[in-house]
């Protein structure tokens, strides 16, 4: 069985797992799976406490559970490029997939849930700001989406070679700022519970058509 990964409770560093305090910030680690335990402890307290939001934090459950996920399969940070091989051992994955079967763990596996989790990360950042901007009436006040969060979602969205050639956000960094999203519905529950206030009901538009 491997070692649970670990991470700072303070300043969110990567600890292998019998390097207690962090060296960075003398504070004490602990696992990831038990740090997002924490995190979806807190996500269903306020999916009943902030009724407005439940369905956004519907989307922000499935962000700390496919994290939870990738961390119980052996998600690895990868900063370089995909290796040569990468789409011969994906073409013989997917032959195997065809007859009924997923992988039961690995990097591919992983990754697929570590990308889950950012994209719906990123989805519930985007609306949490769109729906303070409405309610203001202006852009000023809203938590800005942290730009290693945009960027990297905006390449798997947006970019032929998606993170095929490196990526930058690491699963700490992942991990934190799902608990930081918590932490700022916490902190303005009262905006969103407030019988004065209305919540503007968000809804997708189609992009107009280019000028031929």
């Amino acid at each position: 069985m491997a070692v649970p990964s670990m991470v700072c409770e303070t300043c969110h560093s990567e600890l292998p797992a019998a390097e207690q305090p962090c060296p960075n910030c003398g504070a004490p680690g602990v696992a990831y799976e038990a740090r997002l335990a924490t995190i979806l402890e807190k996500l269903g307290d306020l999916v009943l406490g902030v009724p407005a939001l439940r369905d956004l934090l519907d989307f922000a459950i499935g962000a700390a559970a496919s994290f939870m996920r990738a961390d119980q399969l052996g998600y690895k940070d990868r900063s370089f490029a995909l290796p040569g091989d990468y789409y011969e051992h994906l073409a013989a994955r997917a032959k195997w997939m065809a007859k009924g079967s997923l992988p039961p763990y690995g990097l591919w596996i992983s990754g697929y849930y570590f990308n889950s989790g950012l994209l719906r990360l990123w989805s519930v950042r985007d609306q949490l700001g769109r729906l303070e901007e409405d309610i203001a009436g202006r852009p000023a006040g809203a938590a800005p989406i942290p730009v290693k969060l945009r960027d990297e979602a905006n390449r798997l969205k947006h970019q032929l070679s998606g993170l095929g050639e490196k990526r930058e956000l690491t699963f700490a960094e992942a991990v934190a700022l799902l608990d930081e999203l918590v932490s700022i519905v916490d902190q303005r529950k009262g905006l969103f519970n407030d019988p004065s206030v209305k919540i503007p009901k968000m809804k997708s538009h189609p992009r107009k058509k280019r000028e031929q």
